[in-house]
């Protein structure tokens, strides 16, 4: 049974959509351009030459009849083939999909393709726009569905097709300058991801979960290993390897592991040769919840310096997190259930008997792309993350849930004193953190050094260069899901906000 048949103009990506929309049905594909030249035994521009056009036409039918009758999986035809009226009617009862792509888009494909086109060899900017003329009405009415295909990757349009047949398809959370892709059994979506590349620079842990990725692309590219505990902190060697290894701009970066590792790799990715594209596998907890939008770590990934292709949480992947890491997780989630959806809470309630970490998950990324979307100028972090970031540069090796909730406590407190927020709005951050075993209370630091470490954190992010930079500034609420970020704090706040915290 054929389960899809893509039509449309030369260039628009018929083949490249077709072959992975059958690597992710896994069934079988096949170009009809290709079975014409493997049943004349010669070339397309040959038949067009030696035999022409109407000759053509009739045997493309045939063929694509016969293709239609008797193979299964996934079929591409040529740009033409709609204008015989037999193939028109061989396709009136099958899964049709036209892959509509701009003449701008398909000239500047074609200018990159080395296929002969008999149809585009003279005048094909005139030529296209022609063809675009007496074919547009017919690839229409084929059509059950019709896809743009633009500027995106090929496989973000494949699982738009799969996802319009009904199959299973992984969740696309987009993120302000990157996609997350979050489901079950990626695997082939890893592979599809860095399929262009020869070479990759596989950066890891030592895992298994880096074991099983790396023998999954073992076969298709050279791959050269890396491994972060060899080389974290020691730059001169991270140089060193990188050139005796010739990495150069051909090469992908795939970042397998938890946060130190992705940290590192993302580090690689925007800093050598300018920058280099790159396949992000977290396998920790707090790895996605936590550094996939506010973490400064990922800096490069917020401010787009360098392309990620696809951020990949495979389910399948993931470790049960530890005490620690789960702590981190809730505490990154009740900052964005404050902030910008309050259903995490209801998912936070059920976590604390059952085992609902994946659920958890798929919401606090859904919910982070709606922050990333959202950002106001001049913020650099989430909700309670200023606060945060200044505590884990006073006191380095604090635990970052205890420092997210001092913050959340410390923001609220602030929204409070200034008559902004509900009442009581600081005891119910303080009673929802602790309900978690969270300390929302502060000792062995003073007030200065607090105000001190907020003025250096806020001035690292200045949004202009007339700002002070002793001026303090963060994100507060005025009610849920309702941010602001509030500058000049001082004063009577500044000292409320202390005093919540036991200073």
């Amino acid at each position: 049974m054929i389960q899809a048949i893509f039509i449309g103009m030369p260039g628009c990506g018929k083949t490249t959509v077709g072959s992975i929309v059958a690597r992710l049905l896994k069934c079988d594909f096949a170009d009809t351009d290709t079975l014409i030249e493997e049943y004349a035994g010669k070339s397309i521009p040959e038949i067009f030459a030696e035999d022409g056009e109407e000759y053509f036409r009739d045997l493309e039918a045939h063929v694509i009849a016969d293709a239609v009758k008797n193979r299964e999986g996934v079929l591409s035809l040529g740009g033409g083939a709609v204008l015989s009226e037999k193939v028109r009617s061989v396709l009136s009862e099958q899964p049709v999909f036209f892959i509509n792509a701009s003449d701008e888009q398909i000239m500047s494909r074609l200018e990159r393709s080395t296929n002969e086109r008999p149809l585009l060899s003279e005048n094909p900017e005139e030529k296209v726009a022609r063809l675009r003329k007496e074919r547009q009405h017919l690839y229409e009415e084929c059509a059950k569905w019709t896809v743009s295909s633009d500027s995106r990757p090929a496989r973000r349009v494949a699982r738009m097709v799969v996802a319009l047949l009904g199959s299973s398809v992984p969740e696309l959370i987009k993120m302000e300058s990157y996609d997350i892709l979050r489901g079950n059994n990626l695997d082939v979506h890893i592979q599809l991801a860095v399929q262009k590349f020869e070479n990759i620079l596989f950066i890891s842990d030592h895992s298994w979960q880096s074991d099983r990725l790396r023998s999954l692309l073992d076969d298709e590219h050279h791959i050269v290993d890396m491994y972060v505990d060899d080389y974290i902190g020691n730059t001169a060697e991270v140089i060193s390897f990188l050139e005796n290894k010739a990495i150069a701009k051909n090469f992908v970066v795939v970042c397998v592991g938890g946060t130190q590792t992705v940290q590192f790799g993302t580090a690689i990715s925007s800093m050598w040769l300018g920058g280099l594209s790159s396949v992000i596998v977290p396998t920790k907890v707090d790895t996605i919840i936590c550094r996939t939008w506010n973490n400064p770590l990922y800096a490069p990934l917020a401010h787009g310096k360098i392309k990620v292709l696809e951020v990949i949480c495979d389910n399948d992947l993931i470790d049960i997190p530890e005490y620690k890491e789960k702590r981190l997780a809730i505490a990154e989630a009740i900052s964005l259930g404050y902030a910008y959806n309050k259903k995490i809470f209801l998912l936070l309630e059920k976590l604390k008997n059952e085992e609902k970490m994946h659920e958890l998950i798929a919401e606090v990324l859904r919910v982070a792309s709606l922050a990333s979307q959202m950002r106001v100028r001049g913020e650099m972090y989430g909700y309670g993350h200023t606060f945060a970031r200044a505590m884990k540069r006073l006191v380095p090796k604090i635990d970052h849930g205890y420092a997210l909730s001092l913050g959340l406590v410390f923001s609220a407190a602030i929204s409070e004193s200034l008559n902004i927020s509900p009442a009581h709005w600081t005891a119910q951050h303080r009673d929802r953190l602790e309900s978690f075993g969270f300390n929302t209370h502060i000792g062995n630091v003073s007030k200065e050094d607090v105000i001190a470490s907020l003025e250096y954190v806020c001035a690292l992010y200045a949004p202009d260069d007339k700002m002070s930079h002793r001026n303090i500034r963060m994100m507060i609420l005025r009610d849920y899901e309702d941010p602001h970020i509030m500058y000049d704090i001082e004063g009577y706040p500044m000292r409320q906000a202390l005093a919540s915290l036991g200073l």
